[in-house]
Parts: C-alpha cells; structure tokens; sequence
C-alpha cells in the first residue's frame, strides 16, 4: 500500500511540475518573440526578405501575449518594411496601418510620427496622393506638438516631394522653403543640399531658369564641402538648365563635368544616362561626331546591364542619329527597336509584379505547412510521453483514466493539426494551379496579339521577326504545358516537347500549302525545365530557318535525338539546297542558336551543303 502511495505522489508532483513549465512559457513569450525577431534582422539586413517576414510573423503568433508592447509595435513596423522593399505596397500599408494602431493606443509620439511618415512614403510611391498628405499632415501636428525641428523639417520635404510629383509647384517650393528655415539653425548639410536641389528643380519645372540655377549653385557649394559624390547630379541639373536657356557651351561643360563626376565615382548608370543626355544636346546641335561617342558608350551600358530605361533613350536617340546621318535603314531597325520595348514595358513589369506576389505567397504557404509538421510532429512526441506514464501508473484507475482522458486531449489536436495541414496542402496545389494558367494565359494571350499584328502585314523582315517572336513564346507555352502534366519532381519528356516544337513551327510558317514530312528517330529523355526551355528554342530556331529557307516547295526535316552516357545527342537537318553562310553569319536565329549553346555547354558542329543543312549538338545533362 505504501508503495502504491509513493507512486501516487510521484505523478502528482510529474503533473505539477509540468504545469509549472507552462506557467514559466506563458512568462517567457516576450523573451522569445524577442529571440525571433532578432533571427528577423539578420535575414531583414542580409536582404533575405522573405526570411525575415517569416521570422517577424513568427514572432508575430503570439501577439496577443505582448498586446501593446513596444515590441509588437516594431514588429509590425519592420514586416511592413519589409514587404516595402519588395514593393508589395498594399502588404507593407497593411502592417505599417496595424502598427500605428499599436502606438495610438500605447500613446507613444515618437513611434506614431515615425508610422505616419512610413505610410506616407509607401502611399506616394503608389501614387496616393491624396492619402500620403494626409498622414504626413498628421505626422506634421504630431511633430509641432513635441517641437521636434528635424522631425518638423522632414515633414515639410515629404509634403513638397508629394506636391512636386502633382506638379503643384508654388506648395511645393512653400514647403521646401520651410524646411530649409528649419534645417539651417541645425546645420545639416546634407539634408540643406538635397532641399536646394528640389528647390532648383521646382524653379525649373516653372520655367524659373535664373532662380533654378541660384539654389543650384548654392547647393553645389555645399556639396563640394561634405562629399565628392553628391556633386555629380547637381552638375547634370546644372547642365539641363543652361540647356534650356539656350547657352549651349555651359551647358556642355557642366554635362561633362557631371560625366567626369560619375566616371570618377565608378557611378556606370549615372554616368550612361549623362551620356545620353549628352548625346541627345550633342544631336540637336548637329556635332554628330561627338554624339556618336556618347551614343555607344550609354547603349553599351545599357546592353550590359539590361537597363531597360537607359537601352530605350539609347534606340530612340541612335534612331535620330541614323536619320541625320542618312543611314535610314539602321534609322528604322533602332526606331523599331524602341517602340517595340515602349509597347511592352507596362505589360512586362505588371507580369513580374503578379508573378512575384503569386510567388510569395507559394512560399507563405510552404513556411505555414512546415510550421503545422512540426506541431504535429511535438504533439505526437508528448503524446508519446503520455502513454508511457499511463501504463507505469496502470495499477491506478484514476491515474488511468486521467491519461485517458488526456490522450484523448492529444489524439484531437493531432486531428486538429492533420485537418490544417491538409488544407494547406489544398492551398499550395492550388496556388500551383493559379501560377500554371495564369502563365499560360499571359503566353496565350501575347499570342493571339501577335497573331492579329501578323495578319495585318505583308511579307517582310518585320512580318518574319513577329512570326519567329511568336513560335518562341509558343515554345515556352508547350513547355509548361509539359511541366502541368510532368511528374512531381518537374523533369519534361524532351522527346515528345521536340517533336511538338517541330510540328507547330512548321504548321505555322507553311501550313498546308506544302508536303513537308517529319523524319523522327527520338528517344525518351528526362530534363529540368531550363534544360528544356533552352533545347527547346534552338530546335524551333533551327526548324524556323529550315521552313524559311529549304521546305518552302516541300521536304523533309529530321530529328534524331537520344542520350549516351551524360550526354544528349541532338541531330537536325533538312534536304534543301543549303545557306550562303557570310550572307546569314550575322542573323539573330543563328547568333540565338550559337548563345543557347554556349549557355548548355553544348558541342556544335554546323553542315551546310548542297544536299541541305545538319546541325550536330552534343549537351551535358548536368548544364
């Protein structure tokens, strides 16, 4: 009896203590959420973004635990910052408009004047005029009531940037002028620089040169006290003012030395946009030579780059200078170059905005299914524990029937975590789903424009490149086509992918008006999407040429396509009569062919001959 007693106590004091410990958790909630922020920052400053919000939400989960807390507030603060830097806007206004609340409530000033000003700024970059002054307005009376003067100041900046970006010149300058009031007592060199530029830049817009060009000298005076590289945009202001007053020579000499200011700095995409502004003065001047330098020094940055603003002004601007110098063709080519990338500007950044949304969210959803394992996981050890206590103490039938009851406890949140983790699971598959047709629509849809576009115009090289555009956004349509219906681990069947990259290419160009036969010897190989993406253009760039140039009276293009070893063995080759390779060397099919296959580290061996033309590739599967 004595014994079964000892037992008694035993699992009273097991029961206790465990109790004990969660009262010590609840205790230790901020502690963690504190650890888990700082795990935050580190991902936040290593501009893992998506880490870092992780992070922050976790942190985040038991918000009720430091309801009003200092730490809740920032919190908030910095997941709104950090969709910002993603430029997910309505996220990041979402937090920064939760944490404000916070600090309405905690009645913290210096935190509400920071919040308002946050919100302002990602409302102005949305272009919600209106919304921004109203919270930096607020953020305003907050700052006068506490008499902070640099607070007071950056408000007043805010609000004339705002008004500058509605044009609204004359509150604009008001605004600018009050902060430099403010800001000259303080002796913030800086920030009394950046306010004399924007007041030269207002004076500007209004057509106020003489005054525009006062704040810009005197601004420049300060810069070249505090820093080197802040003197480089004011000499271009400098440059664009004394442009437009008609005093060509300084305005030359104050663009050079902003060039030579960005050249010094190693600023490469300061120094392209100066080339070009330089170019463009240089043009309507008519000292072409000059022009000309400028001209390929920005479009060779801009190419290197991929800077898609800078290459626009470059086209427009090689555009003008071809015309002047009478080269019309090239004049033409660099025109349409540019009214090409205008047109699809919009259309390509809003296609990148959704897709990194959808992606994020993808990945919210994976970091919330990994969270639930891992709860059920815990649940499931303890539960474990449980069941081992039960029958130690079995010779008790209230120990056991408390066990019982709770397992029973256990057993539901087990349920309970299985039953989320499956709707995860439905999210994530439909998430799949959704990116799967929205980028075949996008594709489809960039299709059926081309489509229209092609049926509009005759035969040429500008009909030719709008067909050659299209069967490679066709290419990239069939292959996540492939990818819907490929196993989990995403590898495409590159045989079948080929053979319906040659059938569409040679439906499109010839149709039925010609018997062309496919002569197929193919195997079944496994590849990842890039791997195929990439093998896939080049077999449409190889049929292109051939319907272009050998089967347009009929014939027959082969493909024979296997794996020995690491190895992919790709043969194309049609019966026409051959090229005149110096004639085609420089064509874009051939210079995409050749770049596709240096990017596969692939082995090409080119066959051209009466009889028709074969292209040899042997490819790495681990490229």
């Amino acid at each position: 009896m004595i014994r079964y007693s000892i037992l008694f106590l035993l699992f009273i004091h097991v029961l206790s203590c465990s109790q004990d410990n969660n009262l010590k958790g609840e205790k230790n909630i901020e502690d963690l959420a504190s650890e888990l922020y700082s795990v935050g920052d580190t991902y936040f400053f290593s501009q893992n973004f998506d880490s870092a919000i992780y992070y922050y939400r976790l942190a985040l989960r038991d918000s009720s635990k430091i309801q009003g807390s200092e730490l809740l507030s920032a919190l908030l603060n910095d997941v709104g910052l950090s969709y910002k830097k993603m430029g997910i806007y309505d996220s990041a206004i979402k937090y920064y408009s939760y944490a404000k609340k916070v600090d309405f409530i905690r009645q913290d000033s210096a935190a509400i004047i920071g919040r308002l000003r946050n919100l302002g700024n990602v409302l102005k970059n949305q272009g919600r005029f209106s919304e921004a002054l109203e919270n930096y307005n607020l953020g305003l009376e907050y700052s006068l009531k506490k008499n902070d003067s640099v607070a007071i100041s950056k408000f007043f900046i805010a609000i004339g940037n705002v008004y500058n970006g509605q044009n609204r010149t004359t509150l604009s300058t008001s605004n600018y002028r009050r902060a430099l009031d403010l800001l000259r007592p303080l002796k913030d060199s800086v920030s009394i620089s950046i306010v004399l530029n924007n007041l030269g830049n207002s004076y500007d817009y209004t057509g106020d040169y003489d005054s525009a060009l006062v704040f810009f000298y005197e601004s420049l005076k300060i810069k070249k006290k505090i820093a080197k590289d802040l003197k480089g945009s004011t000499f271009q202001n400098l440059g664009r003012v004394y442009f437009k007053k008609s005093e060509y020579d300084s305005s030359i000499i104050y663009l050079r030395k902003s060039y030579q200011e960005f050249n010094s700095m190693r600023d490469l995409k300061g120094k392209a946009v100066v080339s070009n502004e330089l170019a463009f003065y240089y043009l309507q001047l008519g000292q072409l030579d000059e022009s000309s330098i400028f001209l390929r020094e920005a479009y060779d940055y801009a190419i290197n780059q991929n800077n898609r603003t800078i290459l626009m002004n470059s086209l427009k601007l090689l555009g003008q200078y071809n015309y002047m110098i009478g080269d019309l063709r090239q004049a033409y080519d660099y025109l349409d170059q540019w009214s090409a990338m205008r047109d699809s500007v919009f259309n390509q950044e809003k296609l990148k905005t959704l897709e990194l949304q959808a992606a994020y969210e993808l990945g919210q959803s994976e970091a919330e299914k990994k969270l639930a394992e891992e709860q059920v996981k815990s649940a499931q050890q303890r539960s474990g524990q449980v069941m081992w206590l039960a029958l130690v103490l079995a010779c008790f039938l209230f120990i056991v029937l408390s066990f019982m009851w709770y397992i029973y406890r256990q057993r539901t949140k087990v349920q309970k975590l299985n039953y989320e983790l499956e709707e995860k699971n439905k999210q994530i598959a439909t998430i799949n789903k959704q990116n799967f047709h929205f980028t075949k629509n996008s594709l489809s849809e960039i299709v059926s424009m081309l489509n229209i576009q092609i049926k509009g115009l005759e035969a040429g090289q500008v009909r030719d490149t709008l067909i050659a555009e299209k069967l490679r956004m066709e290419t990239t349509n069939i292959l996540y086509k492939q990818l819907f219906f490929s196993p989990e681990d995403q590898q495409v069947e590159l045989a079948s992918f080929l053979l319906q990259i040659i059938r569409n290419t040679i439906d499109s160009i010839l149709g039925e008006t010609q018997e062309v036969s496919i002569n197929d010897k193919v195997e079944k190989v496994y590849a990842s999407q890039a791997f195929a993406l990439n093998i896939g253009m080049i077999t449409n760039e190889v049929c292109l040429n051939a319907c272009k140039y050998a089967l347009r009276n009929g014939g027959t293009f082969s493909i024979d396509f296997s794996r020995k070893g690491g190895e992919v063995h790709l043969e194309l080759s049609d019966n026409g009569l051959g090229f005149d390779l110096s004639k085609t060397s420089e064509s874009f099919g051939l210079k995409l062919i050749n770049a596709l296959s240096n990017e596969l580290n692939a082995k090409l061996l080119l066959e051209n001959t009466d009889q028709g033309v074969s292209y040899y590739f042997r490819i790495p599967l681990s490229s």
